[in-house]
C-alpha cells in the first residue's frame, strides 16, 4: 500500500511539473543589428534597470539585447510592433528613439523602423514546450538615418 501511495505521488508532483511549466512559458530572444552604413554608430539598450551601450562599424553584425524572462517573446505573438528596441545614435544630434505618443504616431508610418516586427529577419527559431528561443537582425540602412533625420525635425 505504501509503495503504490509513494509512486502516485512522484507521478502526481511530476504532473504538476509539466502542468506549471506548461502555464508560463519561458523565453530567450537575441537581438542582433548589422550596420550597412558608411560610418560607426552607437547603440544603447536597457534592460532590467539596466543600459549598456556598444559601437557598431559599418558592415559589422553585432549583439545588442539579449533577453530571457516568463511569458513569450516579442516575435512569437501578432504584434505589430516592438516596445523594447534599441536607440540607434548616428550622431550627437541624430538620435532614432521614440520620445513621445507623436513620435510613436510618426514611427508607425515609416516604411522600415526597428520598431516594426516585420523589419526584423527571423534567423533562428527553437519552440519547444514551455520555451521559445528566437535569434533576430535588423540591419541599419540609410533609410534608418532619414527616418532618424525626420524624428530630430532635422530637414536633409
Amino acid at each position: 500500500m505504501k509503495k503504490s501511495l509513494k509512486k502516485s505521488s512522484v507521478i502526481a508532483i511530476l504532473f504538476l511539473i509539466v502542468l506549471l511549466t506548461s502555464c508560463d512559458p519561458g523565453f530567450h530572444d537575441v537581438y542582433i543589428m548589422k550596420n550597412e552604413l558608411l560610418k560607426e554608430v552607437k547603440v544603447v539598450f536597457s534592460l532590467n534597470g539596466m543600459t549598456d551601450t556598444t559601437y557598431i562599424g559599418p558592415d559589422v553584425n553585432r549583439i545588442v539585447m539579449v533577453k530571457d524572462g516568463m511569458g513569450h517573446s516579442e516575435f512569437s505573438y501578432s504584434d505589430e510592433y516592438i516596445y523594447d528596441a534599441p536607440v540607434v545614435i548616428f550622431d550627437e544630434n541624430v538620435i532614432y528613439k521614440v520620445d513621445s505618443i507623436t513620435d510613436w504616431d510618426l514611427i508607425r508610418t515609416f516604411e522600415k523602423t526597428m520598431f516594426k516586427k516585420s523589419c526584423w529577419e527571423i534567423l533562428s527559431v527553437k519552440d519547444k514546450k514551455g520555451y521559445e528561443e528566437y535569434e533576430v537582425l535588423y540591419r541599419i540602412t540609410e533609410e534608418d538615418y532619414q527616418n532618424a533625420l525626420i524624428l530630430n525635425g532635422i530637414n536633409n
